[in-house]
């Protein structure tokens, strides 16, 4: 099957990896240690906090994981943790059609399950997954579960395998995180509150009333589109993802912000956009399910 041609911001990203280098070692280079391949220093001329590694990046929402599972009341119910398992096994098959094959491969992916009311899931770089517990209630004015699973894990597994967290990370939290480190490791004991919540918020956890960081509109889109072709070559229904958005829309009870006062797409925007994929979803989804049949018969 042809691979799927996602949008470019995660090649912009490397080649501004190229072109600046990390200055994270502003003081005792303990981070040189901590990075694969560091890329030379060069001034910053943006005025932007360079982009950082991606094993810099993935770390950093190990960390962030770890952090919020130690802060978390943890659902350990089996059936709900099978479902998940089997639904992310199923994304990672479609997502290893797709020009992040090699990222998805090499991630360490552990899922936990988090008691809270939020209908709503987050993946970390690195493939920590978080699904809160509102999202997997049996509910008449949602999609059914698995379906509403699929669109959300493939949505936000697209903003982990872009790392797209690392363009939330600014220079003052790059500093701090940097004090963070401990040899290899990054430790949460030398975090300050404002570093702990700066963190966690850009890695896409809501944090005792900190204000989340948006993705940019372009990285939203981004999630938007490859998560619903990477649903479809999964097998799943990608017309459940117009369904699903449909749904929250009113859930939100007018609550979103129009989309000139946020980064996010409204969910007019982002509906729109998703039925303007649609015909190229389904004939994904054809495929999946044509293939699917073919290795059962």
């Amino acid at each position: 099957m042809k691979a799927v041609d996602t949008y470019p911001s995660a090649r912009r990203a490397t080649l501004r990896v190229a072109a600046t280098g990390l200055l994270l070692c502003t003081v005792t280079g303990c981070f040189e240690s901590f990075m694969k391949d560091p890329a030379p220093a060069l001034p910053d001329t943006a005025g932007l906090a360079p982009a950082l590694l991606p094993g810099v990046v993935d770390r950093l929402g190990a960390l962030a994981f770890r952090m919020k599972l130690s802060r978390s009341k943890l659902s350990h119910n089996a059936s709900d943790r099978a479902l998940i398992e089997k639904v992310k096994h199923r994304l990672l098959e479609g997502a290893a059609q797709t020009e992040f094959a090699d990222t998805a491969r090499q991630f360490d992916w552990q899922v936990a399950v988090v008691q809270s009311p939020q209908v709503n899931a987050v993946a970390l770089p690195g493939g920590k997954i978080i699904v809160y517990t509102g999202l997997l209630q049996r509910r008449p004015d949602l999609p059914p579960v698995e379906q509403r699973l699929a669109v959300a894990l493939g949505h936000e597994m697209v903003h982990a395998l872009a790392r797209h967290a690392a363009q939330r990370i600014d220079k003052e939290l790059q500093t701090a995180l940097e004090l963070a480190v401990t040899g290899k490791e990054l430790s949460d004991a030398k975090l300050d509150p404002a570093a702990t919540a700066g963190l966690m918020t850009a890695m896409g956890i809501t944090y005792e009333g900190a204000v989340m960081r948006p993705f940019t509109a372009e990285q939203e889109s981004e999630a938007d589109h490859v998560g619903l072709l990477i649903t479809a070559q999964a097998g799943f229904e990608p017309r459940a993802a117009v369904t699903f958005w449909e749904q929250m829309s009113k859930l939100s009870h007018g609550k979103k912000p129009i989309e000139l006062l946020t980064m996010h797409p409204s969910y007019d925007v982002r509906i729109a956009q998703l039925k303007g994929w649609m015909d190229d979803a389904e004939t994904q989804y054809q495929r999946a399910r044509l293939a699917s049949a073919q290795n059962n018969g």
